[in-house]
């Protein structure tokens, strides 16, 4: 497997021709007088190639100043690099901000898949009975109701367990069992003890940050003392309180799930507090 990622100047030859061909049809600059570009300034940030044998992949983020929202689709991708439309994926925008959207395009076709061998448990149902409802899965007992489904990896169910109730579920073990990670599933305890509701998402919105400004000056303390710590999907800043102006610091409680980018957001607190000139004591008990 070969793999190049870069921006900018350190974009390898292959990377460049890609990069070219977006700058040429879809964002801008155009070489050509008079081309109608899909739409100026939706810029492919962060490039990634990828050849594994035959298969030649790129993945990117398509790219846009706060406020606007990506309108490129996976037809008109598919038109600039003469493949299938079935071979360009464009993240859900419901997980991500309207102005950065990740877009994956594979150039060749992926080798066919193997045939699946009969009695092979595929659906949510049949996993499930297989690996986690047995003995020494994480939910021993319990039968799965599927109440919306969109994809094997994309489904909402509920988990019932006859007259016992389920108790606590390790995310880790189920998560194993359903061969995903544990940042894609969510647990729901219901009305009923016997009864857990289970959601399993192809793609969680924590799973792909968005870029940071390249311009500090952003991450510096405003007027009122708050900081910009990301962007919400609607694109709109996220503000987190960093000090009080004429009183000092505030109290800042950060709390999250296993892999949710806690230490990631401190880290960035901690650049706009030196940013700001503000002191800061870092704490980091140990159990």
């Amino acid at each position: 497997t070969v793999q190049g990622a870069a921006t900018g100047t350190g974009l390898s030859s292959q990377e460049q021709v890609i990069a070219a061909f977006w700058a040429e049809y879809i964002s801008g600059p155009t070489q050509t007088e008079g081309r109608k570009l899909i739409q100026p300034g939706a810029n492919l940030e962060q490039l990634v190639l990828q050849i594994d044998g035959s298969h030649v992949v790129f993945t990117g983020i398509i790219t846009l100043p706060p406020g606007q929202q990506v309108k490129v689709r996976e037809a008109d991708i598919a038109s600039v690099y003469h493949v299938p439309t079935s071979q360009i994926e464009l993240g859900d925008p419901k997980h991500y901000a309207p102005n950065a959207l990740p877009v994956t395009v594979q150039l060749t076709a992926p080798a066919a898949q193997p045939q699946i061998t009969a009695g092979t448990p595929t659906t949510p149902e049949e996993l499930w009975a297989a690996y986690v409802a047995v003995p020494e899965g994480a939910m021993p007992g319990t039968t799965l109701t599927v109440t919306h489904y969109d994809g094997p990896k994309d489904w909402e169910g509920i988990a019932t367990r006859d007259r016992r109730a389920i108790g606590t579920v390790n995310l880790q073990d189920l998560a194993g069992n359903l061969d995903l990670e544990t940042i894609q599933i969510a647990l729901s305890p219901g009305d009923k003890p016997s009864q857990m509701g289970i959601r399993v998402m192809k793609e969680h919105a924590l799973m792909h940050g968005t870029m940071l400004s390249s311009v500090l000056d952003e991450l510096a303390m405003d007027s009122r003392g708050y900081v910009r710590a990301g962007t919400y999907v609607d694109s709109r800043a996220a503000l987190l309180p960093l000090a009080q102006p004429g009183s000092g610091a505030r109290h800042l409680y950060l709390v999250g799930g296993s892999r949710s980018g806690k230490s990631g957001l401190l880290e960035q607190i901690l650049l706009s507090a030196h940013l700001s000139g503000i002191a800061v004591i870092l704490a980091s008990p140990q159990a």
